[in-house]
């Protein structure tokens, strides 16, 4: 994987090689020790010991469902779920607890791999207290805010 590496205080950027993840997490800050090959012209510019900030660029081969973090509830046995609202007809709506298969993580939200569908209407507030089939009213995302700005 090709990372673009910039000197702390320079405009200048180069380019790397990812050539290693650490497998120890900083469970705080929720990082992971990367070791990186620069160029060479990097390597004979740099000053031993100055910053460097790096950007990793993924590219992710197909498009997937994501939701926010805080919809997903994991469980000691290691399970990881997620509430979605069913809609069907002749009820109200009600919750279904459905098990998933979480993929990548970015900026809040993360990849559902499997046990989402497109459409499906995921709980995000208040799924910690849930109960199967426990009826529930569906706020969308404008209408929250609105109430929350009240």
């Amino acid at each position: 994987m090709s990372v673009e590496l910039h000197i702390a205080g320079s405009d200048q950027s180069f380019s790397g090689k990812l050539t290693e993840i650490v497998r120890v997490a900083d469970i705080p800050s929720r990082t992971f020790l990367v070791r990186v090959q620069p160029e060479q012209a990097l390597v004979e510019q740099a000053i031993i010991g100055a910053p460097l900030t790096g950007l990793f660029r993924i590219e992710l081969a197909e498009q997937g469902l994501v939701v926010p973090r805080d919809a997903l509830l994991r469980y000691p046995d290691g399970r990881i779920a997620i509430w979605v609202i069913n809609r069907d007809q002749e009820n109200s709506p009600y919750a279904e607890q459905h098990i998933v298969e979480i993929g990548r993580s970015f900026d809040g939200l993360i990849e559902i791999v499997s046990g989402l569908k497109e459409g499906d209407i995921v709980v995000v507030k208040g799924n910690e207290a849930l109960q199967p089939e426990q009826p529930v009213e569906i706020i969308d995302a404008d209408e929250a805010s609105a109430e929350a700005s009240n």
